[in-house]
């Protein structure tokens, strides 16, 4: 259960975009 959690954790970061690649972006 604990690596399903993760991989939700990850999945939702990859989603949103890191404050570095907006600044990148803009």
């Amino acid at each position: 259960m604990n690596e399903e959690n993760d991989k939700l954790e990850t999945s939702k970061k990859t989603q949103q975009h890191s404050p570095q690649d907006l600044s990148n972006e803009e």
